[in-house]
């Protein structure tokens, strides 16, 4: 899901309700959410979506770049994007796909032991 203005609280609880927690309950029911300190991830909206989610959910220390796994993750999202070239909406549009998709299992589970976490094989 992407959108073309920044993220605030409503944004980001249509994400949850119709692409993440769906796809969670599908893939991977006994999840935990684990969510930096965005302004538009700690509404009251958020966590009553969440909370009625039945997933649990924590939120990372107040701003810990060490903690977070996403800024190894968005450090190669953001490589990717610069190497094709993505410089307008459009181009952007068309490359946000394959750049998240160039993180692989591996690089996720990478991410969280470089960040500290135990992570099963």
């Amino acid at each position: 899901m992407s959108v073309e203005v920044a993220t605030n609280g409503t944004i980001f609880a249509a994400f949850l309700e119709q692409v993440l927690l769906p796809e969670l309950r599908r893939r991977k029911p006994d999840a935990v959410l684990v969510m930096d300190n965005l302004r538009p991830h700690k509404t009251a909206e958020v966590r009553a979506v969440l909370d009625r989610s039945g997933f649990p959910y924590r939120y990372l220390p107040q701003y810990s770049p060490d903690l977070d796994p996403m800024e190894p993750a968005w450090a190669k999202v953001k490589s990717e994007l610069r190497r094709v070239g993505a410089r307008t909406v459009d181009a952007l549009q068309e490359a946000i796909g394959p750049a998240l998709g160039s993180i692989t299992p591996r690089d996720a589970v990478g991410f969280f032991r470089h960040c500290g976490y135990i992570c099963p094989d």
